[in-house]
């Protein structure tokens, strides 16, 4: 279909490898889909991005369908950033009255 041009968007490279859109088509391997996760989350240079930071990073090279819910389930069953994950609230305390002024 690609080479007929009836697949739009989608390209033959030099080197035989489908593209979508100018990034390379992963097929439906589970394997080669972790691997790529794998690579771009747990690598020296990454440091465990976050879910948006490595679908923004990923999205630039490669596409599969479905490849924004795979890099968010990829990331919630790392143990070492649920660990480190910080937390955005303030930890709540006893409530404290406020003073009345004496003064307007």
């Amino acid at each position: 279909m690609v080479q007929s041009g009836v697949a739009e968007n989608f390209s033959i490279d030099e080197h035989g490898c489908l593209r979508f859109r100018n990034r390379i088509c992963v097929p439906n391997d589970s394997k080669l889909k972790e691997l790529i996760l794998q690579e771009a989350h747990d690598s020296p240079f990454a440091l465990h991005p976050g879910g948006t930071k490595m679908y923004q990073d990923l999205r630039e090279l490669y596409w599969w369908p479905s490849i924004k819910r795979d890099i968010v389930e990829f990331v919630v069953k790392c143990l070492t950033c649920q660990r480190v994950k910080a937390e955005y609230q303030v930890p709540t305390g006893l409530l404290q009255p406020i003073k009345i002024p004496e003064w307007k």
